[in-house]
Protein backbone atom coordinates (compact mmCIF):
# COMPACT_ATOMS: atom_id res chain seq x y z
CA UNK A 1 0.00 0.00 0.00
CA UNK A 2 2.88 2.36 0.79
CA UNK A 3 4.36 1.62 -2.62
CA UNK A 4 1.06 2.50 -4.30
CA UNK A 5 0.91 5.79 -2.41
CA UNK A 6 4.48 6.62 -3.41
CA UNK A 7 3.69 5.86 -7.05
CA UNK A 8 0.57 8.04 -7.01
CA UNK A 9 2.50 10.92 -5.41
CA UNK A 10 5.14 10.61 -8.10
CA UNK A 11 2.42 10.78 -10.74
CA UNK A 12 0.95 13.83 -9.01
CA UNK A 13 4.35 15.55 -9.05
CA UNK A 14 4.63 14.92 -12.80
CA UNK A 15 1.14 16.31 -13.44
CA UNK A 16 1.85 19.38 -11.29
CA UNK A 17 4.97 20.00 -13.37
CA UNK A 18 2.82 19.88 -16.50
CA UNK A 19 0.37 22.33 -14.92
CA UNK A 20 3.22 24.75 -14.25
CA UNK A 21 4.07 24.62 -17.94
CA UNK A 22 0.41 24.92 -19.02
CA UNK A 23 -1.59 26.58 -16.19
CA UNK A 24 -4.76 26.87 -18.29
CA UNK A 25 -4.89 23.21 -19.27
CA UNK A 26 -8.17 21.95 -17.75
CA UNK A 27 -7.32 18.31 -18.50
CA UNK A 28 -4.12 18.45 -16.41
CA UNK A 29 -5.97 20.15 -13.55
CA UNK A 30 -8.74 17.55 -13.56
CA UNK A 31 -6.15 14.76 -13.62
CA UNK A 32 -4.31 16.29 -10.67
CA UNK A 33 -7.57 16.60 -8.72
CA UNK A 34 -8.42 12.94 -9.39
CA UNK A 35 -4.98 11.77 -8.27
CA UNK A 36 -5.27 13.83 -5.07
CA UNK A 37 -8.62 12.24 -4.30
CA UNK A 38 -7.17 8.77 -4.86
CA UNK A 39 -4.25 9.59 -2.58
CA UNK A 40 -6.66 10.81 0.11
CA UNK A 41 -8.76 7.66 -0.08
CA UNK A 42 -5.70 5.42 -0.07
CA UNK A 43 -4.27 7.29 2.92
CA UNK A 44 -7.54 6.89 4.81
CA UNK A 45 -7.53 3.16 4.13
CA UNK A 46 -3.91 2.95 5.27
CA UNK A 47 -4.77 4.81 8.46
CA UNK A 48 -7.63 2.42 9.23
CA UNK A 49 -5.71 -0.78 8.55
CA UNK A 50 -2.44 0.25 10.21
CA UNK A 51 -3.40 -0.85 13.80
CA UNK A 52 -4.25 -4.33 12.56
CA UNK A 53 -0.64 -4.85 11.50
CA UNK A 54 0.74 -3.96 14.93
CA UNK A 55 0.17 -5.20 18.44
CA UNK A 56 -3.47 -6.15 19.05
CA UNK A 57 -3.26 -5.12 22.70
CA UNK A 58 -2.66 -1.52 21.64
CA UNK A 59 -5.85 -1.27 19.56
CA UNK A 60 -7.87 0.33 22.36
CA UNK A 61 -5.12 2.57 23.70
CA UNK A 62 -3.55 3.55 20.37
CA UNK A 63 -3.21 7.31 19.91
CA UNK A 64 -3.83 9.11 16.62
CA UNK A 65 -0.68 9.90 14.68
CA UNK A 66 0.74 13.36 15.39
CA UNK A 67 3.19 15.26 13.20
CA UNK A 68 4.57 18.69 14.04
CA UNK A 69 1.75 19.33 16.50
CA UNK A 70 -1.01 18.29 14.11
CA UNK A 71 -3.08 15.14 14.77
CA UNK A 72 -5.14 12.91 12.53
CA UNK A 73 -8.81 13.82 12.98
CA UNK A 74 -8.03 17.37 14.05
CA UNK A 75 -10.07 20.20 12.58
CA UNK A 76 -8.17 23.02 10.94
CA UNK A 77 -8.19 25.35 7.97
CA UNK A 78 -6.51 24.18 4.78
CA UNK A 79 -5.91 25.65 1.35
CA UNK A 80 -8.07 24.32 -1.44
CA UNK A 81 -5.82 23.92 -4.48
CA UNK A 82 -8.43 25.12 -6.98
CA UNK A 83 -8.60 28.70 -5.72
CA UNK A 84 -5.76 28.94 -3.14
CA UNK A 85 -8.10 29.97 -0.30
CA UNK A 86 -8.63 28.55 3.18
CA UNK A 87 -11.63 26.41 4.11
CA UNK A 88 -12.57 24.35 7.14
CA UNK A 89 -11.00 20.88 6.89
CA UNK A 90 -10.21 17.73 8.85
CA UNK A 91 -6.80 16.04 8.79
CA UNK A 92 -7.12 12.42 7.67
CA UNK A 93 -3.51 11.31 7.19
CA UNK A 94 0.12 12.37 6.83
CA UNK A 95 2.66 11.47 4.19
CA UNK A 96 5.57 9.23 5.14
CA UNK A 97 8.02 12.14 5.01
CA UNK A 98 5.81 14.21 7.32
CA UNK A 99 5.84 17.22 4.98
CA UNK A 100 2.31 16.95 3.62
CA UNK A 101 -1.12 16.09 4.97
CA UNK A 102 -4.30 14.69 3.50
CA UNK A 103 -7.35 16.76 4.43
CA UNK A 104 -11.07 16.50 3.79
CA UNK A 105 -13.42 19.46 3.39
CA UNK A 106 -16.51 18.05 5.20
CA UNK A 107 -18.95 20.68 3.95
CA UNK A 108 -18.15 19.94 0.31
CA UNK A 109 -17.20 16.23 0.39
CA UNK A 110 -13.89 16.96 -1.28
CA UNK A 111 -10.34 15.89 -0.39
CA UNK A 112 -6.94 17.34 -1.13
CA UNK A 113 -3.25 16.96 -0.29
CA UNK A 114 -1.63 20.07 1.15
CA UNK A 115 1.68 21.11 2.65
CA UNK A 116 1.76 20.58 6.39
CA UNK A 117 3.27 24.03 6.91
CA UNK A 118 0.26 25.66 5.22
CA UNK A 119 -2.28 24.35 7.76
CA UNK A 120 -3.64 26.75 10.33
CA UNK A 121 -6.06 26.44 13.26
CA UNK A 122 -9.73 27.34 12.96
CA UNK A 123 -10.18 31.10 13.00
CA UNK A 124 -7.19 31.87 10.77
CA UNK A 125 -4.76 32.82 13.57
CA UNK A 126 -1.55 32.26 11.66
CA UNK A 127 -0.21 28.94 10.45
CA UNK A 128 0.47 25.84 12.48
CA UNK A 129 -1.00 24.67 15.81
CA UNK A 130 0.85 27.33 17.79
CA UNK A 131 0.28 30.16 15.28
CA UNK A 132 3.88 30.04 14.13
CA UNK A 133 4.98 31.79 10.97
CA UNK A 134 3.93 30.03 7.79
CA UNK A 135 2.85 30.68 4.23
CA UNK A 136 0.39 33.50 3.81
CA UNK A 137 -2.99 32.53 2.44
CA UNK A 138 -5.04 34.32 -0.12
CA UNK A 139 -7.56 35.92 2.24
CA UNK A 140 -9.93 38.83 2.06
CA UNK A 141 -9.69 41.84 4.32
CA UNK A 142 -12.31 42.64 6.97
CA UNK A 143 -13.95 45.95 7.64
CA UNK A 144 -11.00 47.20 9.71
CA UNK A 145 -8.57 46.31 6.95
CA UNK A 146 -6.08 44.51 9.20
CA UNK A 147 -7.76 41.26 10.27
CA UNK A 148 -7.49 38.29 7.87
CA UNK A 149 -10.81 36.61 7.21
CA UNK A 150 -11.27 33.04 6.04
CA UNK A 151 -12.44 32.85 2.45
CA UNK A 152 -16.16 32.48 1.95
CA UNK A 153 -17.55 29.12 0.98
CA UNK A 154 -19.47 30.69 -1.89
CA UNK A 155 -16.68 30.27 -4.51
CA UNK A 156 -16.41 26.57 -3.75
CA UNK A 157 -20.18 26.13 -3.89
CA UNK A 158 -20.26 27.94 -7.21
CA UNK A 159 -17.48 25.75 -8.56
CA UNK A 160 -19.34 22.60 -7.52
CA UNK A 161 -22.57 23.92 -9.04
CA UNK A 162 -20.73 24.83 -12.23
CA UNK A 163 -19.15 21.37 -12.33
CA UNK A 164 -22.57 19.69 -11.96
CA UNK A 165 -24.00 21.92 -14.69
CA UNK A 166 -21.12 21.03 -16.99
CA UNK A 167 -21.74 17.34 -16.35
CA UNK A 168 -25.44 17.72 -17.21
CA UNK A 169 -24.59 19.75 -20.31
CA UNK A 170 -22.07 17.14 -21.40
CA UNK A 171 -24.63 14.35 -20.91
CA UNK A 172 -27.19 16.26 -22.98
CA UNK A 173 -24.60 16.95 -25.67
CA UNK A 174 -23.66 13.28 -25.91
CA UNK A 175 -27.33 12.25 -26.05
CA UNK A 176 -27.90 14.78 -28.85
CA UNK A 177 -24.88 13.51 -30.76
CA UNK A 178 -26.13 9.93 -30.40
CA UNK A 179 -29.57 10.98 -31.65
CA UNK A 180 -28.12 12.84 -34.63
CA UNK A 181 -25.82 9.93 -35.46
CA UNK A 182 -28.76 7.51 -35.36
CA UNK A 183 -30.84 9.78 -37.62
CA UNK A 184 -27.91 10.07 -40.04
CA UNK A 185 -27.41 6.30 -40.12
CA UNK A 186 -31.13 5.72 -40.69
CA UNK A 187 -31.12 8.13 -43.64
CA UNK A 188 -27.95 6.59 -45.03
CA UNK A 189 -29.38 3.08 -44.77
CA UNK A 190 -32.64 4.23 -46.36
CA UNK A 191 -30.74 5.71 -49.28
CA UNK A 192 -28.63 2.57 -49.67
CA UNK A 193 -31.74 0.39 -49.72
CA UNK A 194 -33.37 2.68 -52.28
CA UNK A 195 -30.26 2.65 -54.48
CA UNK A 196 -30.00 -1.14 -54.16
CA UNK A 197 -33.62 -1.64 -55.19
CA UNK A 198 -33.24 0.79 -58.09
CA UNK A 199 -30.13 -1.01 -59.30
CA UNK A 200 -31.83 -4.39 -59.00
CA UNK A 201 -34.85 -3.12 -60.88
CA UNK A 202 -32.69 -1.59 -63.61
CA UNK A 203 -30.72 -4.80 -64.05
CA UNK A 204 -33.93 -6.81 -64.48
CA UNK A 205 -35.48 -4.52 -67.10
CA UNK A 206 -33.68 -4.18 -70.44
CA UNK A 207 -36.32 -2.18 -72.31
CA UNK A 208 -39.88 -0.95 -72.29
CA UNK A 209 -41.49 -4.22 -73.40
CA UNK A 210 -42.68 -7.21 -71.41
CA UNK A 211 -39.96 -9.09 -69.53
CA UNK A 212 -37.41 -6.47 -70.56
CA UNK A 213 -37.65 -7.22 -74.30
CA UNK A 214 -37.08 -4.37 -76.72
CA UNK A 215 -39.66 -3.49 -79.35
CA UNK A 216 -36.84 -3.54 -81.89
CA UNK A 217 -36.02 -7.17 -81.19
CA UNK A 218 -35.97 -9.32 -84.32
CA UNK A 219 -39.19 -11.38 -84.42
CA UNK A 220 -38.93 -15.16 -84.17
CA UNK A 221 -41.12 -15.67 -87.25
CA UNK A 222 -39.61 -15.20 -90.71
CA UNK A 223 -42.46 -12.98 -91.84
CA UNK A 224 -42.55 -10.80 -88.75
CA UNK A 225 -41.71 -7.13 -88.91
CA UNK A 226 -39.40 -5.24 -86.58
CA UNK A 227 -41.32 -2.80 -84.44
CA UNK A 228 -44.67 -4.40 -85.19
CA UNK A 229 -45.85 -6.28 -82.16
CA UNK A 230 -43.76 -6.80 -79.04
CA UNK A 231 -42.75 -9.49 -76.62
CA UNK A 232 -42.33 -12.25 -79.20
CA UNK A 233 -45.63 -11.78 -81.05
CA UNK A 234 -44.27 -9.91 -84.07
CA UNK A 235 -44.66 -12.92 -86.40
CA UNK A 236 -48.19 -13.87 -85.42
CA UNK A 237 -51.13 -13.25 -87.70
CA UNK A 238 -53.91 -10.81 -87.15
CA UNK A 239 -56.76 -11.64 -84.87
CA UNK A 240 -59.57 -13.32 -86.78
CA UNK A 241 -62.90 -11.50 -86.91
CA UNK A 242 -66.34 -12.72 -87.93
CA UNK A 243 -69.19 -10.41 -88.88
CA UNK A 244 -72.22 -11.11 -86.82
CA UNK A 245 -75.56 -11.01 -88.58
CA UNK A 246 -78.81 -9.52 -87.47
CA UNK A 247 -80.51 -11.34 -84.67
CA UNK A 248 -83.34 -13.46 -86.02
CA UNK A 249 -86.31 -14.27 -83.85
CA UNK A 250 -87.91 -17.66 -84.42
CA UNK A 251 -91.61 -17.72 -85.19
CA UNK A 252 -93.84 -19.80 -82.96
Amino acid sequence: MAAELAEMRAQLAQVEALILAEPDNAEYQALASNIKQLIALQSQVAGVTAPADGDASGADGAKPKTVDGWTVGQECEAVWSDDGKYYKAVITAFTDDGLRAMVTFPEYEDSDEVKLASLRPLGGAGSGPSAKTGPKSKVSTGAAGDAPVTASSEPLKKKKKSYEERKKHEAKRRAKETELEKAYNDKANSWKNFAKKSKKKASGVGGSGKHGQSIFKTPDSYDGKVGVGTCGIGGKGMTSFTNRGKWQFEKE
